[in-house]
């Protein structure tokens, strides 16, 4: 289960999307479902160069989004399954790396 902050929720429903009546969040130029890997090659180069952000690929997003996780002290076990992996992974590619005080 995610939980998601009311003040995303407001901000979803004022999408393009909601207001057609689509079935899907984010939609592509097309009205279709967007596909993350088409996303990814059309506009995450744009969004780096934009915000002047170093070149990297948009898996790394995924990475940067379990390490504030962790930082956060959320429970390993949730983030494991909500990434489909393991608690093992999470211990050994990325708690190992951070410094707990």
């Amino acid at each position: 289960m995610i939980h998601v902050p009311p003040e995303v929720i407001e901000t979803l429903l004022t999408l393009p999307s909601f207001q057609m009546g689509a079935e899907r969040v984010f939609l592509n130029k097309f009205g279709a479902a967007l596909d993350a890997n088409q996303w990814a090659r059309d506009y995450w180069p744009r969004v780096l160069t934009g915000l002047e952000i170093r070149r990297r690929k948009f898996y790394c997003t995924r990475h940067t989004f379990i390490t504030e996780q962790v930082k956060r002290r959320e429970l390993l076990k949730a983030i494991a399954d909500y990434y489909g992996t393991s608690v093992q992974m999470i211990e050994q590619d990325y708690l190992r790396h951070l410094n707990f005080e």
